[in-house]
């Protein structure tokens, strides 16, 4: 999905916009798909585009104890920088700066996602998102008791 936002690049900085998201088939793997509907407010802001998004990815997952399907919600709600330019590609997306940027702070990570043609591509990002909100454990129900050992019934 991407969103036009090249006349907002044009716009004072503090222009902001507002669009609703709505993704149907977003891949997560090649056997998951979810769902997200949520929003987006694009801020310009210096050289860059603020992103924040807030909203709700759902898809199904097997239940780690009994491998039935558990119907997921997974509220997002996070902010991430496009910029039309990232001069060093080592600077973009969580590398390590290297100094060389003139930040101050040597430890500081920058995440910047591209702007191209543009345009932005949420794809990436809300799968991303999406990825690390599923929980380490997924279970249908919160008292599952999982597979019996002896008969293999539920």
């Amino acid at each position: 999905m991407n969103i036009e936002v090249k006349h907002l690049l044009e716009q004072a900085e503090g222009s902001s916009e507002t669009y609703p998201l709505e993704l149907a088939d977003l891949r997560i793997d090649e056997a998951t798909l979810a769902q997200f509907k949520g929003t987006i407010v694009l801020t310009h802001l210096d050289d860059f585009i603020l992103a924040q998004i807030t909203g709700e990815a759902q898809m199904d997952q097997p239940c780690h104890r009994c491998l039935q399907t558990a119907k997921l919600r997974l509220p997002l709600n996070f902010s991430r920088e496009f910029r039309a330019q990232i001069l060093n590609p080592q600077h973009a997306r969580g590398k390590q700066d290297d100094g060389e940027s003139g930040r101050n702070d040597e430890n500081e990570i920058e995440e910047a996602y591209p702007i191209r043609d543009g345009q932005i591509d949420l794809v990436p990002l809300l799968t991303e998102e999406t990825i690390a909100s599923i929980p380490f454990k997924v279970l249908c129900k919160e008292d599952c008791r999982g597979l019996c050992p002896q008969c293999g019934a539920n």
